[in-house]
């Protein structure tokens, strides 16, 4: 983990341990292979609470927008933070994604691709799926649970893997990503759209 990387999580950890409960949960399910991420995505701070859960260096796609400010544009990029065009589909941010997981890297992608208050599975965008079919990468789902309220319990629950190569064998080449976006859905929300 680089130490410009390690610093600011320990800032982010500093917070939150001061100013909220944190609980993890299911630790025993991180692989030790680079893996994709997926977690539901609420509020601002998400990015954040999943840098502290993970204790392994991580890169996320950031609206393009974000990169507008040089100097926010410096920091964002000192986190592993690159742009992405969320009005269509940005290839390049799909090349990015897939290069950082073939040199042995970790990403985290929310998978509705902005934050988002009501579960929909026709929300889940297809990016995810494509990244993992060309990468090969497993798929590390992740839940948050809170409100982010001063000294409220935030619960970060790490599920199981969903093994990219099981669902190859298992599906043809046409169902494959919808396969793997049943399955995050599944993972994250529940057959009835809820946390579990």
């Amino acid at each position: 983990m680089r130490a410009c990387y390690s610093f600011i999580r320990c800032l982010i950890s500093l917070f939150f341990r001061l100013f909220f409960r944190i609980t993890i949960e299911g630790t025993e399910n991180i692989p030790e292979e680079n893996i994709i991420l997926v977690a539901n995505h609420y509020k601002i701070w998400d990015p954040l609470i999943i840098v502290l859960a993970i204790k392994r260096e991580l890169s996320f796609m950031a609206k393009k927008e974000l990169f507008e400010n040089k100097f926010f544009a410096k920091i964002l990029k000192e986190v592993n933070a690159f742009p992405v065009d969320r009005e269509k589909a940005d290839l390049t941010a799909i090349r990015n994604s897939v290069q950082i997981i073939k040199s042995g890297k970790n990403l985290l992608i929310f998978p509705e691709g902005t934050r988002v208050k009501e579960h929909r599975r026709s929300a889940m965008k297809e990016g995810v799926a494509l990244i993992a079919g060309l990468s090969g990468s497993n798929i590390l789902p992740i839940t948050i649970n809170g409100n982010y309220r001063i000294f409220s319990r935030i619960t970060v629950k790490i599920k199981k893997c969903i093994n990219i190569d099981e669902i190859k064998k298992k599906e043809g080449k046409h169902l494959f990503r919808k396969k793997i976006l049943d399955e995050i859905y599944l993972s994250l929300y529940g057959k009835d759209g809820y946390n579990s």
